[in-house]
């Protein structure tokens, strides 16, 4: 009789441990997040040839100059009185309106890199694709 105790309790202990874990599910592995690259700093664009620069991008009051001499641009946004941006990862999107003159400044589709920046500037209706290094932080 012990004996076939003995048999049932250890035939029990082999199929409670081999159908549940009693430390529940093994956790779902999380793929590693990419890394955040800085959006602050100078950028010297390549294609057309300018600067771009990214200050304060993620306070209250971002700004951003953009100066791309062939379109006859150089745009300060600290004048503009309507500034909206949006950071998600390394991408952003950034709008500023001067409402006394209607000047518009839109960055858009912005993909930074370690050191590296690409999207599009529309100033004024006139847009061209950008990219470009980082030069300075």
């Amino acid at each position: 009789m012990k004996k076939m105790l003995f048999v049932l309790a250890a035939l029990s202990m082999m199929i409670l441990f081999s159908s549940c874990n009693i430390f529940g599910p093994d956790p779902t592995p999380t793929p590693p997040s990419p890394p955040q690259y800085a959006l602050d700093g100078i950028y010297r664009l390549v294609t057309p040839a300018g600067t771009l620069t990214l200050e304060d991008m993620e306070s209250w009051y971002p700004d951003v100059i953009v100066e791309i001499p062939g379109q006859g641009w150089d745009v300060d946004s600290t004048g503009f009185n309507s500034i909206n941006c949006v950071i998600v990862n390394n991408t952003f999107k950034f709008s500023a309106t001067n409402t006394t003159n209607g000047n518009h400044l839109n960055l858009s589709d912005f993909l930074v890199g370690e050191n590296s920046i690409n999207g599009k500037i529309n100033y004024n209706g006139n847009e061209v694709n950008v990219t470009g290094v980082r030069h300075m932080n």
